[in-house]
């Protein structure tokens, strides 16, 4: 039997719903093949029990009135409830009647919400997204989106899977099919975003907004899609909209690719199950961008032969793969567009020796200096090989928020305390 006495229990429904995935994690965290679905029901057998304590009935022994918890069948006393419920009194049989049906109400919503909870989990590839995820045409890409959905798969899982169950002649279809797919997703989201959450990113973000155009006559045929924020139109769900200014046309910021990136941290409204979009905008990104940087490197007239030639596009990105790896640690801190810039420096400069200039700094969340920079380092020793080179500290220095402040000492660098930063490990 559960150790009732030891468990957390709530007396508020609001703040069980704000510690769930905090209670989550921790219950993940105690067995690798443990679930939401396992946890849920572990919580819900615990809510029910502490309703069950806080149910009091009447009857009567010998002419008096008495109260029984649960009719007398509670299957285990919880002291932090009963306790909170005797008062010692001659009223109500010594028993606080109007705490334990404030009690009452706060274990049923609670039960409730583990309940919908409970069916979300259980259903949500019909409830959320099938309806989605079924406009493809093949089972293996179907597949592939559950399982960067709902399991999280790593970026080298989703290559291998891809280079399983592709060929030469089939890559491109499948990558079709699996973009395709992933837009209208990320299109669904945006359906989720409130105006206040759109207003702060227009602020944040208004000297790196991407725009697009349409003619003022066309703007009714999606106006669903455009919303005036002041001066400024944005939309979103809408393909086919001009990239450069042409005469009679309207400018609007375009916001499919940019609300996903915004997102993390961010919004005052958190969107549920986020965390699973977030991570199927990176795969979608990574794939492309490999993609992309595959063709341009191509020169067009010899393109058919050398593609006859070649593996996929894909199986040659080791490189970003092993930064991703070694990165994967801190991948919680960081929100997915400064984790795309920050793979992206680490990647040319262990092609090239030289790290880009970047307009803005790298930000991660609140977390132990120690823990990214033991991740650098580990990216680093597993590429180069060799001892840290200093510009790789002044990289951090200048770009990533968390080391600003940190000294380079030229002389016996590798004995100051940014160069143990990188080399003391957090969890030792």
């Amino acid at each position: 039997m559960s150790d009732y006495n030891s468990r957390d229990i709530f007396f508020s429904s609001k703040e069980y719903r704000s510690k769930y995935n905090t209670l989550l994690n921790s219950f993940l965290s105690k067995h690798e093949d443990f679930d939401e679905i396992n946890f849920i029901e572990n919580e819900l057998d615990l809510y029910d029990l502490c309703l069950e304590n806080a149910t009091l009935t009447l009857y009567t022994f010998k002419g008096e009135y008495k109260y029984a918890i649960n009719f007398g069948n509670c299957r285990f006393i919880i002291s932090k409830i009963y306790d909170s419920l005797v008062t010692f009194k001659k009223e109500n049989d010594g028993w606080d009647l109007e705490l334990a049906l404030k009690y009452q109400v706060t274990f049923k919503k609670i039960i409730d919400f583990l309940k919908e909870r409970k069916e979300l989990v259980s259903n949500i590839n019909s409830k959320k997204y099938n309806n989605l995820i079924s406009t493809a045409k093949t089972p293996e890409v179907r597949k592939l989106l559950n399982d960067i959905l709902y399991k999280n798969i790593t970026i080298i899982n989703v290559i291998n899977y891809i280079n399983d169950n592709t060929n030469k002649k089939t890559y491109d279809l499948f990558l079709k099919e699996f973009n395709s797919c992933c837009q209208f997703i990320f299109n669904e989201f945006m359906f989720k975003v409130k105006d206040d959450d759109i207003k702060k990113a227009l602020e944040i973000l208004e000297n790196n907004l991407e725009y697009v155009y349409a003619y003022e006559g066309d703007l009714e045929n999606f106006s669903v899609f455009v919303k005036d924020f002041g001066s400024i139109k944005t939309v979103y769900n809408v393909s086919g909209l001009f990239k450069e200014k042409k005469e009679n046309t309207v400018r609007l910021v375009y916001l499919n690719n940019m609300m996903i990136d915004y997102y993390d941290g961010f919004f005052a409204n958190p969107i549920e199950n986020f965390e699973n979009i977030s991570n199927l905008k990176y795969v979608y990104n990574h794939l492309n961008g490999i993609e992309r940087k595959h063709n341009s490197s191509i020169d067009e007239e010899t393109q058919d032969k050398t593609e006859s030639n070649n593996s996929l596009p894909i199986e040659n990105d080791y490189l970003k793969s092993s930064i991703e790896d070694y990165l994967e640690t801190v991948t919680e801190f960081i929100d997915t567009a400064n984790y795309g810039i920050l793979v992206d420096a680490l990647y040319l400069y262990f092609t090239t020796s030289k790290f880009p200039k970047l307009d803005k700094k790298i930000i991660f969340k609140r977390v132990n200096k120690k823990k990214v920079g033991w991740a650098l380092k580990e990216v680093y020793k597993n590429n180069k090989q060799d001892n840290l080179d200093i510009e790789y500290f002044r990289f951090a220095q200048e770009n990533i928020n968390l080391f600003e402040k940190e000294i380079i000492e030229n002389d016996n660098f590798n004995k100051s305390k940014f160069y143990k930063l990188f080399t003391t490990n957090p969890d030792k």
